[in-house]
């Protein structure tokens, strides 16, 4: 990604509806090798409610993006406080703003007005390819097993009738 590349850029956050947004982190994990974080957020409320969460978990995903100790970890989803490995992380409620958990080792991380704490920093994956092993992130390491896929943005507009 370009936008990685640049030096000044400390790391990148994603903004994305919460439906989905544990599989494009999964996949921005596997294909994205950048030592910058990559914070994947949404929100479980609606923007014109008196307690939307939208605006804190943006904050709050800019505030782990810009954290030094940030850099290494990989793509994080961070929503409602919590920061979780891509990898592992799970839509567990559908209506709660600590929407997400993670599977085998819990998150990794909290985050809230008084800064960015970790608690453990998740290990890559490793891929085996022919006599090699490289780590998942790698994106030629992928091309020996997953065919191209295209990515088609699209969304839902009423009906006008």
């Amino acid at each position: 990604m370009k936008v990685l590349a640049d030096p000044a850029v400390a790391g990148a956050v994603i903004t994305h509806g919460t439906a989905t947004l544990e599989e494009t982190a999964y996949m921005m994990d596997l294909l994205v090798d950048s030592p910058k974080p990559i914070v994947v957020t949404g929100a479980q409320r609606n923007f014109d409610e008196k307690d939307a969460d939208g605006p804190r978990n943006i904050l709050y995903a800019v505030m782990v993006a810009a954290d030094p100790a940030s850099a290494g970890r990989g793509v994080m989803v961070s929503v409602g406080g919590e920061i979780h490995a891509a990898r592992d992380a799970i839509k567990v409620h559908t209506y709660r703003l600590t929407a997400f958990a993670s599977r085998d080792s819990g998150k990794i991380g909290e985050v809230s007005q008084d800064g960015v704490i970790y608690f453990n920093r998740p290990g890559r994956r490793l891929l085996k390819t022919s006599n090699r092993t490289r780590r998942f992130g790698q994106r030629q390491a992928l091309s020996h097993v997953c065919p191209l896929a295209l990515i088609v943005f699209s969304r839902s507009l009423p009906l006008v009738g």
